[in-house]
């Protein structure tokens, strides 16, 4: 279209092309240019109003739609916009009256109940929340007002609504990544695990950016001893956010359970430096160190006790032993034990009284008698008629963050 004239048209015409192209500040520029020319169109200060708000200039955004409604107070689009800006600048007692006036003008439509009902979770009113988003279901059922009503029932440790109202929304969104991260969670704490890392795993197919979804996901591969892939997910959470001291102990735990001890060494000491006064992650990092100590003794190729030590491996065993000094020129099997039927313990470098012990079963070591080059005395230890060998387990005394169900987000 050709105008002889710039005149409203032509502006109003020229701002929206602007506008569709995502130019607001220029579209800015040219309705106010309309606007000098008809101060009375609403519509003009309703599509500035528009462009200010794309900008976050919310206090502009909220003049102009005041103003469109001075013109005409029952553009209900308005009380919605305005709504909008007012709750992003904190105003939640504005944005409610002018979502209320909305709702007033267009009780059909399930958004303005869905809007309210998200203010009311922000000034903590959660019960009148949840009558919002009930009603905005009852009006359409939407899958935003089902997963915020899941998300209320999951803060508040009700799982099984949670989980109920997180399907619904499912069915109705099944590409929505902030539902199934919330399903696959709210699963692992109902304790169905092997569903729950379904959804986690749905979750990261589709981009997840929250690191619980990693954590846990962390967790579920740990707990299955799936040491290499626990490593991928909990780095992709500190990723993410790399204040939680959780992942690092975690990621810690898991190295020193394949053996790179050093690598959990310098994870464990980041997480106590986020964490300084857990106990549970000092024991942890002494326990590390105890553990590289007896990785780096030296091994006989013909002592069965040496061979097979580095293949313990059981997180699940409470086992509360603590190294005292060995010495570095002693070797794994140097470590002394007596009294072997009773199981009487007695060790110059272990701490004495009844420390709990780890059963490897193990049918293909025989009954026979085993002897140790490096032991300076050259002590000999009888394996009785047992198809076990007792050995000390100091993997066991790591705390693995989370391993309780414990929310920790």
């Amino acid at each position: 279209m050709f105008w002889k004239n710039k005149d409203k048209a032509y502006y109003i015409k020229k701002g929206d092309t602007q506008y569709e192209n995502k130019q607001f500040k220029k579209a800015i520029e040219t309705y106010s240019k309309a606007i000098k020319l008809d101060n009375t169109d609403y519509h003009l200060f309703h599509k500035r109003g528009l462009a200010y708000g794309y900008l976050d200039e919310h206090e502009n955004a909220i003049a102009d739609y005041t103003t469109a409604l001075r013109i005409n107070p029952n553009f209900s689009k308005d009380y919605f916009n305005r709504s909008i800006r007012y709750s992003c600048i904190n105003d939640y007692s504005s944005a409610i009256r002018d979502m209320s006036k909305y709702i007033e003008l267009n009780p059909q439509d399930y958004d303005g109940y869905y809007m309210r009902g998200t203010y009311y979770v922000q000034t903590d009113d959660y019960d009148k929340a949840i009558n919002e988003f009930l009603t905005s279901i009852k009006v359409s059922p939407n899958a935003d007002a089902y997963c915020s009503l899941g998300t209320i029932y999951f803060e508040r440790e009700d799982y099984n609504n949670a989980l109920s109202n997180f399907v619904s929304a499912y069915k109705l969104d099944s590409k929505d990544v902030i539902i199934c991260d919330y399903i696959g969670l709210t699963l692992y704490f109902l304790d169905r695990k092997d569903e729950a890392e379904k959804f986690l795993k749905e979750a990261t197919n589709l981009n997840s950016t929250n690191d619980s979804t990693y954590f846990y996901l962390g967790l579920l591969c740990q707990r299955k001893s799936e040491f290499k892939d626990a490593i991928r997910y909990y780095l992709k959470a500190i990723s993410i956010n790399d204040n939680d001291y959780a992942p690092y102990c975690n990621v810690g735990l898991c190295y020193c359970a394949i053996n790179e001890c050093e690598k959990g060494i310098t994870h464990l000491e980041k997480a106590l430096r986020l964490n300084p006064k857990d106990s549970k992650l000092e024991e942890n990092l002494k326990a590390a160190y105890d553990q590289l100590k007896i990785q780096n003794m030296p091994k006989c190729e013909d002592c069965i006790f040496c061979v097979n030590f580095a293949d313990i491996r059981d997180y699940e065993t409470k086992v509360k032993i603590k190294a005292r000094g060995i010495p570095n020129d002693l070797c794994i099997c140097s470590i002394r034990w007596e009294s072997y039927n009773t199981g009487a313990w007695n060790s110059p470098y272990w701490e004495g009284g009844n420390p709990l012990v780890y059963l490897i079963k193990n049918s293909a070591i025989s009954p026979k008698q085993v002897s140790c080059k490096n032991f300076e005395d050259k002590h000999t230890s009888t394996i009785g008629n047992h198809s076990n060998v007792i050995l000390q387990n100091i993997i066991g005394n790591y705390n693995i963050i989370g391993n309780n169900n414990s929310q920790r987000f």
